[in-house]
């Protein structure tokens, strides 16, 4: 799972999400790739008429697949509270899953309590309502400059990869030629993703975000799509190279880090998620800028901005996600640093 935000699993920013909020041309590009998202919307064949058949049927079966319902299965998913000594405010931080599934809901009865007793609901960014802003952000951010292509770009090994990943239709790959090497890797979602039907739509803050603007609550995003696209934009041609050259080395080895990510946030596994953020976004070596972007820079400025909500008496549930609360370069030490006291929510001890 490419989740640098997101997704963004990594997740943060989910490709799934990102993707389908790119500019019309890039968009163009992209209609006739194989396994880009869930934006494909071409004619189906027999085998994909059969997984939207089975799509559909989810959520019919979902209350016997719902993780709650499963007997001695762990559902806790990291929660911590903030508090500042000399601030009224209390906001419980839930780690969240940007692409989901339908198996997370109902919703764990310490996160519906939580989400029940919050005035407030902060969250990275809603996309559906920054659609537009998203689109500007990233229409001339995700294509290459002057008319150039991947090819022109891309070492050779890279560009090789490339070419036989979309072996199956050629053709596709032209239409994406003219992508950033950054915008190829959003689109190109692990196969564990789309076996699981990985869905933004069943994301958590996106659930979290429905269910709040039917109780009339205001939704309080931390960052903007600038900053966002920013910080998969941001990187030398050296290292969207070396993002891509990764992607297609996840691809072709069937990498099953989004579901394993989703198992160890499921459990509230702070150790087994540090270690697949690693994985994901190595923090030496070429990829090292791009997770000091992803995550270092950008938990940076929304800890500035939680610790500021702390000042507001309502209380609040923020959704962020949940390699932001792994490992060593985790948020939670930077709010420390920021005077925010980091407690444990519910269950869960302090990662």
């Amino acid at each position: 799972m490419w989740q640098p935000a997101t997704a963004a699993a990594t997740d943060t920013l989910p490709a799934t999400e990102v993707f389908t909020q790119i500019g019309a041309r890039a968009k163009g590009f992209a209609a006739g790739a194989p396994d880009a998202g869930r934006s494909f919307r071409g004619p189906a064949s027999a085998g994909r008429r059969g997984v939207l058949a089975l799509a559909a049927a989810l959520p019919l079966l979902a209350a016997g697949c719902a993780y709650r319902s499963i007997p001695g299965w762990r559902y806790q998913p990291p929660m911590l509270e903030l508090s500042r000594s000399d601030a009224p405010g209390r906001i419980t931080l839930l780690g969240g899953v940007h692409a989901g599934l339908t198996r997370f809901y109902p919703l764990p009865d310490q996160v519906e309590a939580a989400f029940d007793g919050a005035a407030r609901l902060l969250v990275e960014l809603d996309a559906r309502a920054q659609a537009g802003a998203i689109r500007s952000a990233t229409a001339a951010a995700a294509l290459l400059p002057d008319g150039g292509t991947l090819d022109q770009v891309l070492r050779a090994p890279t560009i090789a990869a490339l070419t036989r990943a979309f072996q199956a239709d050629p053709w596709a790959l032209r239409r994406l030629m003219h992508l950033r090497p950054w915008a190829m890797s959003l689109l190109l979602p692990n196969a564990d993703d789309v076996a699981m039907l990985a869905d933004g739509g069943d994301g958590i803050e996106t659930h979290l975000i429905e269910r709040t603007r039917r109780r009339g609550l205001p939704v309080i995003e931390l960052e903007s799509p600038i900053a966002q696209i920013a910080a998969f934009a941001g990187g030398s041609p050296e290292e969207d190279d070396a993002v891509l050259a990764l992607r297609l080395a996840q691809r072709s080895n069937w990498d099953r880090t989004y579901s394993e990510i989703v198992d160890a946030w499921r459990r509230g596994d702070m150790t087994a998620l540090a270690a697949l953020k690693d994985r994901a976004f190595p923090a030496s070596g070429s990829t090292a800028a791009l997770r000091q972007r992803l995550f270092t820079k950008r938990d940076q400025a929304m800890a500035i901005r939680l610790r500021d909500e702390l000042d507001s008496p309502a209380p609040g549930l923020a959704v962020i996600g949940v390699l932001h609360l792994a490992g060593p370069d985790a948020i939670t030490g930077i709010l420390s640093t920021l005077g925010v006291t980091v407690g444990p929510g519910g269950p869960l001890a302090v990662p």
